[in-house]
Protein backbone atom coordinates (compact mmCIF):
# COMPACT_ATOMS: atom_id res chain seq x y z
CA UNK A 1 0.00 0.00 0.00
CA UNK A 2 1.21 3.49 -0.76
CA UNK A 3 0.92 5.00 2.72
CA UNK A 4 2.35 8.52 2.32
CA UNK A 5 1.27 11.31 -0.08
CA UNK A 6 2.83 10.42 -3.41
CA UNK A 7 2.73 12.13 -6.81
CA UNK A 8 3.61 10.06 -9.86
CA UNK A 9 4.58 12.14 -12.90
CA UNK A 10 4.33 10.04 -16.06
CA UNK A 11 6.13 10.87 -19.31
CA UNK A 12 6.38 9.29 -22.75
CA UNK A 13 9.18 6.94 -21.73
CA UNK A 14 6.81 5.13 -19.38
CA UNK A 15 4.31 4.41 -22.14
CA UNK A 16 7.10 3.14 -24.40
CA UNK A 17 7.32 0.08 -22.15
CA UNK A 18 3.76 -0.78 -23.18
CA UNK A 19 4.39 -0.44 -26.90
CA UNK A 20 3.70 3.25 -27.45
CA UNK A 21 5.99 5.46 -29.56
CA UNK A 22 8.72 7.47 -27.92
CA UNK A 23 8.73 11.22 -28.47
CA UNK A 24 11.07 10.81 -31.44
CA UNK A 25 9.02 7.97 -32.90
CA UNK A 26 5.78 9.96 -32.57
CA UNK A 27 7.47 12.85 -34.38
CA UNK A 28 8.38 10.52 -37.25
CA UNK A 29 4.90 8.98 -37.36
CA UNK A 30 3.18 12.37 -37.44
CA UNK A 31 5.47 13.59 -40.23
CA UNK A 32 4.68 10.49 -42.30
CA UNK A 33 0.94 10.86 -41.68
CA UNK A 34 1.03 14.47 -42.90
CA UNK A 35 2.95 13.66 -46.09
CA UNK A 36 -0.27 14.01 -48.10
CA UNK A 37 1.08 13.80 -51.64
CA UNK A 38 -1.10 13.01 -54.66
CA UNK A 39 -0.47 11.89 -58.22
CA UNK A 40 -1.77 13.69 -61.30
CA UNK A 41 -5.09 11.85 -61.02
CA UNK A 42 -5.59 13.12 -57.48
CA UNK A 43 -4.91 9.78 -55.81
CA UNK A 44 -2.97 9.94 -52.57
CA UNK A 45 0.46 8.36 -52.80
CA UNK A 46 1.41 8.75 -49.14
CA UNK A 47 0.20 10.14 -45.85
CA UNK A 48 -3.06 9.39 -44.08
CA UNK A 49 -6.09 10.62 -45.96
CA UNK A 50 -8.19 10.15 -42.80
CA UNK A 51 -6.58 13.33 -41.49
CA UNK A 52 -7.76 15.38 -44.46
CA UNK A 53 -11.23 13.83 -44.20
CA UNK A 54 -11.36 14.78 -40.52
CA UNK A 55 -10.34 18.34 -41.35
CA UNK A 56 -13.07 18.55 -43.99
CA UNK A 57 -15.66 17.47 -41.41
CA UNK A 58 -14.28 20.02 -38.98
CA UNK A 59 -14.50 22.72 -41.63
CA UNK A 60 -18.07 21.74 -42.52
CA UNK A 61 -19.10 22.53 -38.95
CA UNK A 62 -17.87 26.12 -39.31
CA UNK A 63 -19.21 27.66 -42.53
CA UNK A 64 -16.68 29.88 -44.24
CA UNK A 65 -14.11 29.84 -47.01
CA UNK A 66 -12.64 26.53 -48.12
CA UNK A 67 -9.31 26.15 -46.34
CA UNK A 68 -8.39 22.74 -47.75
CA UNK A 69 -5.42 24.08 -49.72
CA UNK A 70 -4.18 26.05 -46.72
CA UNK A 71 -4.52 22.94 -44.58
CA UNK A 72 -2.49 20.96 -47.08
CA UNK A 73 0.27 23.57 -46.96
CA UNK A 74 0.17 23.52 -43.15
CA UNK A 75 0.49 19.72 -43.17
CA UNK A 76 3.57 19.96 -45.40
CA UNK A 77 4.99 22.74 -43.21
CA UNK A 78 4.76 20.55 -40.12
CA UNK A 79 6.07 17.53 -42.03
CA UNK A 80 9.16 19.48 -43.05
CA UNK A 81 9.67 21.07 -39.61
CA UNK A 82 9.61 17.62 -38.05
CA UNK A 83 12.85 16.88 -39.85
CA UNK A 84 14.80 19.23 -37.58
CA UNK A 85 12.66 19.33 -34.41
CA UNK A 86 13.27 17.39 -31.20
CA UNK A 87 9.57 16.71 -30.63
CA UNK A 88 6.23 17.22 -32.31
CA UNK A 89 5.39 19.91 -29.75
CA UNK A 90 8.57 21.78 -30.67
CA UNK A 91 7.75 21.53 -34.37
CA UNK A 92 4.27 22.99 -33.77
CA UNK A 93 5.62 25.68 -31.46
CA UNK A 94 8.18 26.80 -34.03
CA UNK A 95 5.38 27.45 -36.51
CA UNK A 96 3.00 29.33 -34.24
CA UNK A 97 2.34 31.90 -37.01
CA UNK A 98 0.28 29.34 -38.92
CA UNK A 99 -2.77 28.24 -36.88
CA UNK A 100 -3.56 25.32 -39.19
CA UNK A 101 -0.21 23.75 -38.34
CA UNK A 102 -1.49 23.04 -34.83
CA UNK A 103 -4.76 21.66 -36.26
CA UNK A 104 -2.86 19.32 -38.57
CA UNK A 105 -0.57 18.26 -35.75
CA UNK A 106 -3.39 17.43 -33.36
CA UNK A 107 -5.29 15.41 -35.96
CA UNK A 108 -2.17 13.40 -36.73
CA UNK A 109 -1.31 12.96 -33.04
CA UNK A 110 -4.83 11.74 -32.25
CA UNK A 111 -4.71 9.18 -35.06
CA UNK A 112 -1.24 7.92 -34.08
CA UNK A 113 -2.10 7.59 -30.38
CA UNK A 114 -5.40 5.80 -31.05
CA UNK A 115 -3.57 3.32 -33.26
CA UNK A 116 -0.88 2.93 -30.61
CA UNK A 117 -3.55 2.15 -28.00
CA UNK A 118 -5.02 -0.49 -30.31
CA UNK A 119 -1.60 -2.07 -30.86
CA UNK A 120 -0.29 -1.75 -27.31
CA UNK A 121 0.62 -4.63 -25.02
CA UNK A 122 -2.46 -3.80 -22.97
CA UNK A 123 -4.81 -4.99 -25.73
CA UNK A 124 -3.47 -8.54 -26.01
CA UNK A 125 -5.79 -11.40 -25.03
CA UNK A 126 -8.61 -9.01 -24.10
CA UNK A 127 -12.03 -10.62 -23.78
CA UNK A 128 -15.22 -8.52 -23.70
CA UNK A 129 -16.31 -7.46 -20.21
CA UNK A 130 -13.28 -9.20 -18.68
CA UNK A 131 -10.16 -7.71 -17.10
CA UNK A 132 -7.03 -7.37 -19.17
CA UNK A 133 -4.54 -10.19 -18.94
CA UNK A 134 -1.75 -8.49 -16.99
CA UNK A 135 0.91 -11.10 -17.76
CA UNK A 136 2.14 -9.31 -20.91
CA UNK A 137 2.89 -6.31 -18.65
CA UNK A 138 5.07 -8.23 -16.19
CA UNK A 139 8.25 -6.43 -17.24
CA UNK A 140 6.70 -2.95 -17.40
CA UNK A 141 6.25 -0.31 -14.71
CA UNK A 142 2.60 -1.29 -14.40
CA UNK A 143 3.41 -4.42 -12.38
CA UNK A 144 5.46 -2.83 -9.55
CA UNK A 145 2.92 0.01 -9.49
CA UNK A 146 0.10 -2.53 -9.13
CA UNK A 147 1.98 -4.34 -6.37
CA UNK A 148 2.69 -1.10 -4.50
CA UNK A 149 -1.01 -0.20 -4.65
CA UNK A 150 -2.48 -3.52 -3.58
CA UNK A 151 -0.01 -5.05 -1.13
CA UNK A 152 -1.48 -5.12 2.42
CA UNK A 153 -4.80 -3.65 1.23
CA UNK A 154 -7.77 -5.89 1.96
CA UNK A 155 -10.87 -6.05 -0.20
CA UNK A 156 -12.87 -4.48 2.63
CA UNK A 157 -10.66 -1.36 2.51
CA UNK A 158 -10.13 -1.11 -1.24
CA UNK A 159 -12.03 2.17 -1.51
CA UNK A 160 -9.07 3.84 0.24
CA UNK A 161 -6.41 2.39 -2.04
CA UNK A 162 -5.82 5.68 -3.88
CA UNK A 163 -6.08 8.04 -0.91
CA UNK A 164 -2.39 8.98 -1.01
CA UNK A 165 -1.83 8.86 -4.79
CA UNK A 166 -2.01 11.60 -7.41
CA UNK A 167 -0.99 10.95 -11.03
CA UNK A 168 0.08 13.68 -13.45
CA UNK A 169 0.21 12.11 -16.90
CA UNK A 170 1.81 14.11 -19.71
CA UNK A 171 0.85 11.50 -22.29
CA UNK A 172 -2.17 11.58 -24.57
CA UNK A 173 -2.94 7.88 -24.09
CA UNK A 174 -5.26 6.34 -21.50
CA UNK A 175 -3.12 3.44 -20.31
CA UNK A 176 -3.37 4.25 -16.61
CA UNK A 177 -7.14 4.70 -16.66
CA UNK A 178 -7.54 1.48 -18.66
CA UNK A 179 -5.27 -0.78 -16.63
CA UNK A 180 -6.22 0.21 -13.08
CA UNK A 181 -9.68 -1.47 -13.14
CA UNK A 182 -8.04 -4.67 -14.38
CA UNK A 183 -5.48 -4.47 -11.56
CA UNK A 184 -8.26 -4.21 -9.00
CA UNK A 185 -10.41 -6.89 -10.59
CA UNK A 186 -7.46 -9.29 -10.75
CA UNK A 187 -6.25 -8.60 -7.22
CA UNK A 188 -9.64 -8.69 -5.50
CA UNK A 189 -11.92 -10.81 -7.66
CA UNK A 190 -14.15 -7.83 -8.41
CA UNK A 191 -16.23 -7.48 -11.54
CA UNK A 192 -14.82 -5.03 -14.04
CA UNK A 193 -17.74 -2.71 -13.34
CA UNK A 194 -17.09 -2.78 -9.59
CA UNK A 195 -13.39 -2.20 -10.18
CA UNK A 196 -14.17 0.70 -12.49
CA UNK A 197 -16.19 2.40 -9.75
CA UNK A 198 -13.22 2.18 -7.38
CA UNK A 199 -10.73 3.18 -10.10
CA UNK A 200 -12.54 6.47 -10.60
CA UNK A 201 -11.32 7.48 -7.14
CA UNK A 202 -7.78 7.74 -8.54
CA UNK A 203 -6.88 11.38 -9.01
CA UNK A 204 -5.26 11.70 -12.42
CA UNK A 205 -4.64 14.77 -14.58
CA UNK A 206 -3.50 15.03 -18.19
CA UNK A 207 -2.06 18.54 -18.67
CA UNK A 208 -2.23 18.15 -22.45
CA UNK A 209 -5.50 16.27 -22.64
CA UNK A 210 -6.11 12.75 -23.90
CA UNK A 211 -7.62 11.02 -26.93
CA UNK A 212 -11.19 11.05 -25.72
CA UNK A 213 -12.79 10.45 -22.39
CA UNK A 214 -11.84 7.06 -21.04
CA UNK A 215 -14.60 4.49 -20.79
CA UNK A 216 -14.48 1.03 -19.30
CA UNK A 217 -15.21 -2.04 -21.37
CA UNK A 218 -18.29 -2.53 -19.20
CA UNK A 219 -19.81 0.73 -20.42
CA UNK A 220 -18.59 1.15 -24.03
CA UNK A 221 -21.34 3.62 -24.93
CA UNK A 222 -20.02 6.22 -22.48
CA UNK A 223 -17.14 7.40 -24.67
CA UNK A 224 -14.32 6.13 -26.88
CA UNK A 225 -13.29 2.68 -25.67
CA UNK A 226 -9.60 2.01 -25.29
CA UNK A 227 -8.30 0.23 -28.38
CA UNK A 228 -10.95 1.62 -30.71
CA UNK A 229 -9.40 3.63 -33.56
CA UNK A 230 -12.27 6.09 -33.90
CA UNK A 231 -11.30 7.59 -37.26
CA UNK A 232 -14.83 8.91 -37.75
CA UNK A 233 -14.44 10.97 -34.56
CA UNK A 234 -10.90 12.12 -35.19
CA UNK A 235 -11.69 15.82 -35.48
CA UNK A 236 -13.63 15.73 -32.19
CA UNK A 237 -10.89 13.90 -30.32
CA UNK A 238 -8.21 16.23 -31.67
CA UNK A 239 -9.94 19.24 -30.13
CA UNK A 240 -9.40 17.66 -26.69
CA UNK A 241 -5.62 17.74 -27.13
CA UNK A 242 -3.29 20.60 -26.27
CA UNK A 243 0.34 21.26 -27.00
CA UNK A 244 2.67 23.39 -24.92
CA UNK A 245 2.35 26.04 -27.63
CA UNK A 246 -1.08 26.87 -26.26
CA UNK A 247 -0.03 26.97 -22.64
CA UNK A 248 -2.32 26.21 -19.75
CA UNK A 249 -4.81 28.54 -18.14
CA UNK A 250 -5.16 28.52 -14.38
CA UNK A 251 -7.72 25.83 -13.65
CA UNK A 252 -8.99 23.75 -10.79
CA UNK A 253 -7.06 20.74 -12.11
CA UNK A 254 -3.82 22.72 -12.32
CA UNK A 255 -4.31 24.12 -8.82
CA UNK A 256 -5.04 20.65 -7.39
CA UNK A 257 -1.96 19.20 -9.11
CA UNK A 258 0.31 21.91 -7.71
CA UNK A 259 -1.20 21.45 -4.26
CA UNK A 260 -0.57 17.73 -4.47
CA UNK A 261 3.05 18.37 -5.46
CA UNK A 262 3.54 20.85 -2.62
CA UNK A 263 2.11 18.43 -0.04
CA UNK A 264 3.59 15.18 -1.34
CA UNK A 265 6.18 13.36 0.73
CA UNK A 266 7.42 11.56 -2.38
CA UNK A 267 7.53 12.74 -6.00
CA UNK A 268 8.38 10.19 -8.70
CA UNK A 269 9.15 11.07 -12.32
CA UNK A 270 9.02 8.07 -14.67
CA UNK A 271 9.80 8.28 -18.38
CA UNK A 272 9.76 12.06 -18.04
CA UNK A 273 11.91 14.32 -20.22
CA UNK A 274 12.21 17.28 -17.79
CA UNK A 275 11.52 19.75 -20.61
CA UNK A 276 11.43 23.37 -19.53
CA UNK A 277 7.78 23.94 -20.48
CA UNK A 278 6.62 20.90 -18.54
CA UNK A 279 8.65 21.77 -15.46
CA UNK A 280 7.06 25.23 -15.50
CA UNK A 281 3.61 23.64 -15.45
CA UNK A 282 4.59 21.70 -12.33
CA UNK A 283 6.32 24.62 -10.64
CA UNK A 284 5.24 24.78 -6.97
CA UNK A 285 4.50 28.16 -5.44
CA UNK A 286 6.18 27.40 -2.10
CA UNK A 287 8.63 24.93 -0.61
CA UNK A 288 7.77 21.36 -1.41
CA UNK A 289 7.30 19.00 1.52
CA UNK A 290 8.77 16.00 -0.29
CA UNK A 291 11.30 13.93 1.61
CA UNK A 292 12.21 12.11 -1.58
CA UNK A 293 12.32 13.02 -5.27
CA UNK A 294 13.07 10.22 -7.73
CA UNK A 295 13.37 10.22 -11.49
CA UNK A 296 14.46 8.14 -14.45
CA UNK A 297 17.12 9.50 -16.81
CA UNK A 298 17.25 6.48 -19.08
CA UNK A 299 20.18 6.62 -21.51
CA UNK A 300 20.80 10.28 -20.81
CA UNK A 301 24.49 11.23 -21.07
CA UNK A 302 26.26 12.36 -17.90
CA UNK A 303 26.19 16.11 -18.77
CA UNK A 304 22.43 15.91 -19.34
CA UNK A 305 21.95 14.11 -16.03
CA UNK A 306 23.81 16.89 -14.22
CA UNK A 307 21.61 19.52 -15.87
CA UNK A 308 18.46 17.60 -14.96
CA UNK A 309 19.60 17.32 -11.36
CA UNK A 310 20.21 21.09 -11.25
CA UNK A 311 16.83 21.74 -12.89
CA UNK A 312 15.04 19.68 -10.23
CA UNK A 313 16.90 21.54 -7.49
CA UNK A 314 15.76 24.88 -8.91
CA UNK A 315 12.25 23.55 -9.44
CA UNK A 316 11.94 22.32 -5.86
CA UNK A 317 13.14 25.63 -4.47
CA UNK A 318 11.23 28.58 -5.99
CA UNK A 319 12.41 32.12 -5.45
CA UNK A 320 12.10 32.96 -1.76
CA UNK A 321 11.86 29.34 -0.67
CA UNK A 322 14.16 28.03 2.04
CA UNK A 323 14.62 24.37 1.17
CA UNK A 324 15.54 22.19 -1.76
CA UNK A 325 15.23 18.48 -2.37
CA UNK A 326 18.22 16.66 -3.82
CA UNK A 327 16.84 14.12 -6.29
CA UNK A 328 17.84 10.51 -6.78
CA UNK A 329 18.14 9.83 -10.51
CA UNK A 330 18.17 6.34 -11.98
CA UNK A 331 19.70 5.66 -15.39
CA UNK A 332 17.19 2.93 -16.04
CA UNK A 333 13.64 2.23 -17.14
CA UNK A 334 10.47 3.20 -15.34
CA UNK A 335 9.94 -0.44 -14.41
CA UNK A 336 13.43 -0.62 -12.91
CA UNK A 337 12.93 2.47 -10.76
CA UNK A 338 9.58 1.33 -9.34
CA UNK A 339 10.95 -2.16 -8.76
CA UNK A 340 14.13 -0.99 -7.02
CA UNK A 341 12.32 1.48 -4.73
CA UNK A 342 9.27 -0.69 -4.06
CA UNK A 343 9.95 -1.10 -0.33
CA UNK A 344 10.30 2.63 0.17
CA UNK A 345 7.00 3.27 -1.63
CA UNK A 346 5.12 0.94 0.67
CA UNK A 347 6.91 1.70 3.95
Amino acid sequence: MIRSPTVLVVGAGASVELGFPSGGELLTQVAAALDLRRDYAGRYLSGRVEILEAFNRLQARSPGPDNSDAFGRAAFRLRDAAGVARSIDNAIDQNDGEPLVAVAGKLAIALCILEAEAGSRLTSNKEPLAPHDLRPLADTWIMPFAQALTTDVRRSAVEHIFDEVFVINFNYDRVVEEVVPSILATAYGMTLSEAGDVARRLRIWHPYGQVGAWTSAATPSAGVPYGWVAREKLELLATELRTFTEGLEESIDLRLAREALAQAERIIFIGFGFHRQNMEILQPRDDIAAKQVLGTVYREPAPAQEMIRDEILRWSRPIGATAAQHPSLVNGTSAQLLHDYYRQFTA
